[in-house]
């Protein structure tokens, strides 16, 4: 049993921190505390290092509960023994991949060919593939008054008439029930009637758009042509915009996939000085190399970029720069460094529970199903069509409960370790996130590990910073 304490140890501007991993509490220490439990984490402390003082401290923590070295022995998510009764009743999304086709080859988005996890192929999904992917969430979604049905591909506007078709048949068999129609698309294949057609239906469309013309056009070239798309988009952007105002803004969502071997700063004020998208609502979603054989090495421009855009979300939340200067691209950034430790300051523990689970799994074919073509069942997009594990049932059998469960579980594949690791409650790892398609269940290691405890501990720092300056959470 490890008998250190479950910490971790940090430092914010002259200020000195610990994070008490039991209690998921952040305190303020003074430097010799500091240094002395620093020492103890990286197994550096020396007798010569205490004193009465740091007695004193360190005793007041402890009879204030802090400091207790407690890990987690077993893992085990706490949903496990309700996974049946979610599958069965609590379905809310159904995400149908209507093609495998797509007009644009994109050199680096995850779903291209450029990937081991999906090539382009000339597969569609059937009419009755479709309704019977519907009726399914009809019937595990019991529980709901709210569902939302998705329209994926490759590009799922290359069958506009089977999404027509699929709406129409949602709308009678989802009576009673409140049902969200959203699409992700490349928007190069809009024309009036199928603009019309989401107005009508109150469509959510999330748009790919991933920067100026340069580098948009740089990876995503329509297939026939090679020829890059981004004046298409734009065009196609502004008619809905002009056209259809209040749908543009109750329903337009833009997706940028930022490969960080390009500058961020460029991305960023393209977006932010267009006047078609300077007030649009904007998700970013930054290349990584899994599935790849290509390593991507982030640029200094990138790097240079992203952290002056961070230092701006700082600024903003002290009131220093108004809501409407800050960059569509960081919107979500400032949400969730609020949302940070917004339910950890409300719910709190005392100690670290026996049998726990970090928090990255949803719980699969409860929270959303992914249909292939062929009816085949995923916990998401994001997932490898080509994995094994990944795949969890069809519209013949359902969900198989037993690898459902598994993947909610997916920590205790490596959970030994895990089990040490202070950043555990914020850890995001799922299946999409560590299967490469090429290993069996014996040899899922997870390696984001890295990246979870950087940005962790620098959303803490910035946490500490903003609470000293007086921003209240």
């Amino acid at each position: 049993m490890n008998q250190k304490p479950f910490i971790h140890t940090f430092k914010a501007g002259k200020s000195y921190f610990i994070y008490d991993v039991n209690t998921d509490k952040i305190l303020k220490v003074n430097a010799a505390v500091y240094n002395y439990l620093n020492k103890i984490e990286h197994n550096l402390e020396k007798e010569s290092d205490w004193n009465i003082e740091i007695e004193d401290e360190i005793n007041t923590l402890i009879n204030y509960g802090f400091l207790k070295n407690k890990r987690v022995s077993k893992t085990m998510h706490p949903e496990t023994k309700y996974i049946k009764y979610h599958i069965e009743n609590n379905l809310s999304s159904i995400i149908l991949q209507v093609t495998q086709n797509c007009n644009l080859r994109c050199d680096y988005c995850i779903y291209s060919g450029s990937y081991s996890n999906r090539v382009h192929t000339n597969k569609r999904m059937n009419i009755d593939v479709a309704k019977r992917s519907i009726d399914y969430l009809i019937k595990n979604s019991s529980q709901l008054n709210e569902v939302s049905v998705g329209f994926y591909g490759g590009e799922p506007l290359l069958e506009f008439d089977l999404i027509k078709q699929i709406v129409e048949y949602v709308k009678v068999v989802g009576e009673g029930k409140e049902i969200y129609f959203n699409l992700t698309t490349n928007a190069t294949l809009f024309n009036e009637e199928i603009i019309e057609f989401f107005v009508k239906n109150n469509i959510t469309t999330m748009i790919s758009l991933d920067g100026g013309k340069e580098i948009h056009d740089k990876s995503r070239k329509f297939a026939n042509t090679g020829e890059g798309s981004h004046d298409v988009v734009l065009k196609n952007v502004r008619y809905i915009k002009n056209k259809y105002p209040e749908h543009y803004k109750k329903n337009i969502t833009f997706n940028t996939v930022i490969n960080s071997e390009n500058d961020y700063i460029s991305i960023d004020d393209f977006i932010s000085k267009n006047e078609t998208l300077k007030d649009s609502n904007f998700l970013a979603s930054t290349l990584n190399n899994n599935y790849s054989d290509k390593e991507i090495v982030s640029s200094d421009e990138y790097i240079l970029g992203k952290s002056y855009d961070r230092f701006l979300t700082l600024l903003n939340k002290l009131k220093f720069i108004k809501d409407e200067s800050m960059s569509p691209l960081s919107r979500i950034e400032r949400a969730l460094l609020d949302d940070f430790r917004y339910e950890k300051n409300i719910e709190g523990r005392l100690e670290l529970p026996d049998v726990w689970h970090h928090g990255g799994p949803c719980i699969p074919g409860a929270f959303r199903i992914f249909v292939t073509t062929d009816g085949e069942f995923f916990p998401c997009e994001r997932v490898s069509e080509s994995s094994k594990m990944g795949m969890i049932g069809n519209l013949d059998s359902g969900v198989d409960i037993e690898k459902a469960e598994k993947l909610l579980n997916i920590g205790k594949l490596y959970e030994e370790q895990c089990s040490d690791c202070w950043a555990y409650s914020y850890c995001d790892i799922c299946i999409a996130k560590i299967d490469d398609t090429k290993c069996n269940e014996n040899e899922i290691k997870p390696h984001d590990c890295d990246r979870i405890r950087h940005s962790t501990e620098n959303n803490m720092k910035d946490y500490c910073v903003l609470k000293s300056l007086g921003y209240q959470y």
